[in-house]
């Protein structure tokens, strides 16, 4: 028994001056990132919707970007007529999941994202 622990010792020692030797090579490197997503995760704090001149609507959301502690406010966009209606249930990766208030059903649209398109929010009905 004593000499499983003195062996476990010497291979922690061995182990620590290895890993202090590694240390500085470590940070050295410079680390890639392939994702491409331009923001962090956010929460969405509200949304604004106003009519808009041309008869349709237009609308705003304030995020709170919780990687960079600040808020982001999206560009006034044109609120997609098939958001009417419906209240938000869920977000990921900039797509907000709607529910009909009337019908139930369901519909993605990326009107959240504050990098999405601006003229034309995409929104994609989900089958009942």
């Amino acid at each position: 028994l004593i000499l499983v622990f003195m062996v476990l010792l010497v291979s922690a020692n061995n182990m620590s001056r290895l890993l202090s030797k590694l240390s500085p090579l470590i940070h050295k490197r410079s680390v890639r990132s392939f994702s491409s997503s331009r923001t962090g995760p956010c929460a969405s704090i509200c949304s604004t919707v106003e009519p808009s001149p041309d008869g349709g609507n237009v609308g705003e959301v304030l995020l709170y970007d919780v990687s960079r502690l600040h808020l982001v406010r999206s560009p006034e966009k044109t609120y997609p007529k098939e958001l009417n209606d419906s209240q938000l249930v869920g977000v990921s990766h900039g797509w907000g999941f709607f529910s009909n208030r009337k019908d139930g059903s369901v519909v993605i649209s990326d009107f959240l994202n504050p990098f999405a398109s601006k003229s034309k929010p995409e929104t994609i009905p989900l089958p009942p």
